[in-house]
């Protein structure tokens, strides 16, 4: 029988820059034992640990015991553990290889995570992922085990927000309240995880890993990254001269109110003058839409009425009060393709750098950015979360850290100069560089590894093995070409338009859309088509690779009759209830990003223990793009970073390996000083060189094939 137990740390209280702050006691329990709580500080345990009933043994101190907690249990159970084990590893150094040992064995497993795999397994994560508590110790205790404990979580008074004022104390003197509620919180744990895998048993093997990739992306949150003054002042500069520009070209398009209301011929009242006149801007939308004969986005209002995301435009001109419900957005200015709408867009978005990005950047600066990640979505993908904005904090309001949306940062303007946005703010720390590693291809790899595995036949895995760009094979085909042609002339204006096509293609496809979903995701591609277009280049690239007839009629055999199935994700038996198009896309979306996550815990792992690699330890990963990870290199000696680059492509490489078998994948090594869309470039002597340094001097460096850079075609 496995022996379980579970610990729990108490801290000084989380602030910005502070992601591990000091322990000041730890609590665990053994199944069997009584639970125990041990003062961070052996020298304030006279008594020895106080055990639960008011009884005391000696114990050496929470170091050794918690060394031995992770020796002698077979699993080790928290809520939000990754937090825990930081705290652990900050607190006491020599449990570092310890805890992450642990890890790696599987023994590390947070009870939030599994309720996470039990809401996907059974179709309510998307109901349920933002209900307020949800994964919570208290909202998971009163569900399993009928204790209500919201007052003691809530209370602005409870001892939860008060340990620090214990730091000095000796254990015995401590008040029972704040003894009783750190107990429960190692108690509960382990009877509400015995009350999950008894109900789920092994649709929670994945829980394992998922919690070692959230031990990794804690440890990027706590380490951060910076940004630099200059570059924010630049960008700011760049984004309000835009915006001014925008805003004059916005009312010349009565889409800005100024001057006379041309409905009524009078001035426009001082509250509403330079504000957007929002139902033109849906009407235009509306417009927009009947003319690209595409269907409306709609609000969450909108939603509601129309029980879908989207609605024809018929059904919006039925009843005009619904033009409220138009989505006007950024986003959906952008996918309209008008010329009006994309000046609204722009205008939208110039402001949103302005006044939100730039005062979120700035908090960088002197303090790290430190950006709050969700582990797990229903496609098994991660999430990033920014926090409370600069913008809208209250005066005074205590905040937990800087966040930032790294995953998806706003980008900049398509005029703005070479060097200037929301990515190039952020810099590698004085004497490091960015190490910025992405896998080339993921999710075209992993469409192909599922198609080999469920249905024994991939052309678009084929091509990938032989070194053939998928986009432009696929291209040459709606040529009417040979590739071989298409490569000689992949630079020209026509060629570059049918790879542009078939980009979309290769990409939202393998999801299972139909014609219409297809326009709607090539626009975004600047690939415009009509409903006709649609059909026939989804015939082609279902010809093209016939592999995926195959493997939508397997999707389709795990499809009940309301519409939904279960789909078991490959290799790790993970499970997820859900409809007919994200069943298509978790297939290869799911696998992408266990590859990754599985990739993120080796580099950690190289980064972090002493002796696992000789090149990446002291590296430090600071973020995770899907598909890229981030990290700040020990020095900005040249051969030195250049190693470290490869090294951590090695690792990578190899941890998505371990799944993509058939389909192996590569990773690519580059080098920056600030966050951009690096490349690998190498110097005379064969060196990897920061790319953004080399751009910026105009240096004379070389692709990895060879070829010189040419800047000018390059920027």
């Amino acid at each position: 029988m496995a022996l379980r137990a579970a610990f729990d740390t108490e801290t000084f209280l989380i602030e910005p820059g502070l992601q591990a702050p000091p322990m000041v006691c730890l609590t665990s329990k053994v199944e069997g034992s009584p639970a125990q709580i041990l003062h961070a500080r052996p020298g304030c345990m006279t008594w020895g640990a106080r055990l639960s009933g008011g009884w005391y043994q000696e114990s050496p101190g929470a170091a050794p015991h918690v060394a031995r907690l992770l020796a002698a249990n077979d699993r080790i159970y928290g809520v939000n553990l990754a937090f825990d084990a930081a705290v652990v590893i900050s607190a006491f150094p020599g449990l570092l290889a310890p805890v992450f040992d642990a890890y790696d064995k599987g023994k590390m497993l947070d009870i939030s995570i599994h309720e996470m795999l039990i809401d996907i397994g059974s179709g309510t994560f998307e109901r349920n992922r933002n209900l307020k508590g949800r994964y919570s110790l208290a909202g998971m205790t009163e569900r399993y085990l009928n204790k209500d404990r919201s007052a003691e979580k809530s209370d602005p008074d409870a001892w939860r927000l008060r340990y620090s004022e214990l730091w000095d104390l000796d254990l015995h003197l401590w008040p029972e309240e704040a003894v009783e509620y750190a107990l429960v919180d190692a108690v509960d744990p382990i009877a509400i995880a015995g009350l999950q895998e008894a109900k789920y048993g092994s649709g929670l093997d994945d829980s394992p890993r998922q919690a070692r990739a959230a031990f990794c992306l804690h440890l990027m949150r706590c380490w951060g990254v910076k940004t630099n003054p200059r570059q924010i002042d630049r960008l700011e500069e760049v984004a309000l001269e835009a915006y001014e520009r925008l805003r004059d070209e916005l009312v010349g398009l009565r889409f800005l109110r100024d001057g006379v209301n041309p409905e009524t011929g009078r001035p426009w009242t001082a509250a509403q003058r330079g504000t957007m006149d929002t139902r033109r801007v849906q009407r235009a939308m509306i417009d927009a839409c009947e003319r690209a004969e595409i269907d409306v986005k709609l609000t969450d209002k909108g939603k509601e009425i129309y029980k879908g995301d989207f609605a024809t435009v018929e059904q919006i001109r039925r009843d005009s009060t619904h033009a409220a419900y138009v989505r006007t957005d950024l986003e959906a200015c952008e996918d309209a393709q008008d010329d009006g709408l994309m000046v609204v867009a722009q205008y939208k978005k110039a402001n949103k750098l302005a006044n939100t990005e730039v005062p979120d950047l700035r908090r960088g600066v002197v303090l790290p950015i430190q950006p709050a990640y969700n582990v797990l979505v229903a496609s098994g993908r991660t999430s990033c979360r920014k926090g409370v904005s600069a913008a809208k904090a209250k005066p005074g309001e205590k905040l937990l850290s800087y966040g930032y949306q790294v995953q998806n940062p706003l980008k900049g303007l398509p005029w703005f100069p070479e060097g200037v946005g929301t990515r190039e703010c952020f810099e590698a720390r004085e004497g490091s560089y960015f190490i910025d590693n992405d896998v080339t291809g993921l999710e075209l790899a992993t469409v192909s590894e599922a198609c080999l595995s469920l249905v024994g036949d991939s052309q678009m895995g084929e091509l990938i093995n032989s070194g053939i760009d998928p986009h432009l094979w696929f291209g040459a085909k709606l040529a009417g070409c040979t590739y071989k042609e298409a490569v000689e002339d992949r630079h020209t204006p026509r060629m570059k338009k049918f790879r542009s096509m078939a980009k979309p293609a290769n990409f939202g496809l393998p999801g299972g859309m139909g014609a219409k979903g297809f326009r709607a995701f090539a626009r975004g591609y600047g690939v415009l088509l009509t409903i006709d277009e649609a059909k026939d280049l989804i015939r082609e690239w279902k010809e093209a690779f016939p592999e995926f007839d195959e493997y939508f009629r397997w999707i389709n055999s795990h499809m009940d009759d309301d519409g939904q199935g279960v789909i078991e994700q490959l290799f790790v038996h993970r499970f997820r209830k859900t409809y007919y198009t994200s069943a298509c896309n978790t297939m290869f979306q799911g696998l992408g990003a266990d590859v990754v996550k599985h990739a993120m815990w080796l580099v950690t792992k190289a980064c972090y223990v002493e002796g696992a690699d000789q090149y990446l330890f002291g590296v430090r990963p600071w973020g995770f793009i899907h598909d890229e990870i981030l990290a700040e290199t020990t020095s900005r000696d040249p051969w030195k970073a250049h190693q470290q680059a490869f090294a951590l492509a090695r690792v990578m490489e190899t941890g998505c390996n371990h799944y993509l078998r058939r389909v192996p994948i590569s990773v690519e090594p580059a080098l920056s000083l600030r966050f951009c869309k690096a490349e690998s470039v190498f110097d005379d002597d064969g060196c990897l060189v920061p790319w953004d340094v080399a751009r910026a001097d105009r240096s004379q460096v070389f692709y990895a094939d060879g070829k010189p850079v040419i800047w000018e075609e390059a920027a």
